[in-house]
């Protein structure tokens, strides 16, 4: 077996070491106790055959519980372990909005409000985008060469520059190389459209990044209901501006890239 470092510790040991160094945090500190706001997510494992729930607490943003499965009895299991006293206890639950965590948060936690996280929020807003994008694609002006035996099909003139922005749009600012800032204030120039959505995304992922509450305060007030904007101005420590403040020349923007 490799080691895992220099000092030539296996990777078998390290692994008796994270459950005794757990089996004994676990004897002396209840990680369930004092839950109100709670994040639940699936994440996979395996090169994505297996899957393990997670449980964070958002108001100490610490890993509170994680076991394997992704369905509504592997869910079952959390709020056994939690018991029906503390489930009642529970203000909000952040999801991805699948259906059966959400059947489970109804049927264990009837108190909690139920919440869209604001990674999957923004993920959605890129989809959103991207069906905008190709829409753009398909109305450019362009010669578009169909495929044909032994050849690929492919685009010229303006579809094909809408075509090669895709990571452009969904890119963090500071990500960008120089052609995809070009391809941003070409779109800005040239279709209105496109860069009202293009926007609008980068509005929704600048109130989603206000971590800080009294940020959230200042800048637009977010509930589980929906946004509603705020007029104030940003503090110099505030996240940076979405880009419609911008000119179309120098587009700047952030983005959660979804899975391709």
């Amino acid at each position: 077996m490799r080691p895992v470092n220099c000092w030539g510790v296996a990777w078998r040991r390290i692994g008796s070491i994270i459950t005794r160094v757990n089996n004994d945090v676990e004897a002396t500190v209840d990680r369930l106790e004092g839950l109100r706001r709670i994040g639940i997510d699936e994440i996979s494992y395996k090169r994505g055959h297996r899957y393990l729930i997670v449980v964070v607490d958002h108001d100490t943003g610490r890993l509170v519980w994680a076991g394997p499965g992704r369905s509504e009895a592997a869910l079952d299991a959390f709020f056994d372990e939690l018991g029906e006293q503390r489930a009642a206890e529970i203000t909000h639950v952040s999801a991805d909005m699948a259906d059966w965590i959400a059947k489970t948060v109804a049927r264990r936690a009837p108190n909690a409000i139920q919440c869209a996280d604001p990674f999957h929020v923004v993920a959605w807003a890129i989809e959103a985008l991207d069906v905008e994008r190709r829409r753009a694609w398909n109305q450019a002006k362009g010669r578009k060469i169909k495929a044909s035996p032994g050849r690929l099909g492919r685009t010229t003139g303006d579809s094909r520059k809408i075509s090669r922005s895709r990571y452009a749009l969904w890119k963090n600012p500071a990500d960008l190389n120089p052609r995809q800032r070009h391809q941003l204030e070409w779109i800005a120039k040239t279709d209105p459209r496109l860069w009202r959505a293009y926007l609008l995304k980068e509005g929704l992922r600048y109130v989603c990044s206000l971590s800080k509450e009294k940020k959230a305060k200042k800048h637009s007030t977010v509930s589980c209901h929906g946004p509603a904007a705020h007029s104030s101005q940003p503090s110099s420590t505030s996240p940076r501006r979405p880009p419609d403040t911008v000119k179309p020349s120098t587009p700047t923007s952030t983005t959660v890239s979804p899975k391709a």
